[in-house]
């Protein structure tokens, strides 16, 4: 479930399935990596422009859409914290 919010991050935008990524050598377990992305993705909810000019696609990017996949990305974050580690499987190759 873990490696499933990176691939859910790309349905957000590209550059945020890899900045999800490039985060996970942040961390030393899947919990505080998911706690991090999670803090992480609720920072960009509260300033979604800034998130998005710091990419420089402000202008081609509908700021809706984009916030309700961060919402639907978060949701899904907090219900992978909330999954006992045993039942969230394997990632897939």
């Amino acid at each position: 479930m873990a490696y499933e919010c990176i691939i859910r991050a790309e349905a957000v935008t590209h550059y945020l399935k890899t900045d999800l990524g490039a985060a996970s050598s942040q961390y030393e377990n899947e919990e505080e990596y998911l706690n991090g992305i999670l803090n992480y993705v609720m920072e960009i909810e509260n300033d979604i422009e800034d998130y998005l000019d710091s990419w420089n696609i402000l202008d081609e990017t509908d700021v809706d859409i984009f916030l309700k996949g961060i919402n639907e990305l978060k949701e899904f974050i907090k219900r992978t914290i909330n999954t006992p580690l045993k039942e969230r499987g394997e990632p897939a190759l």
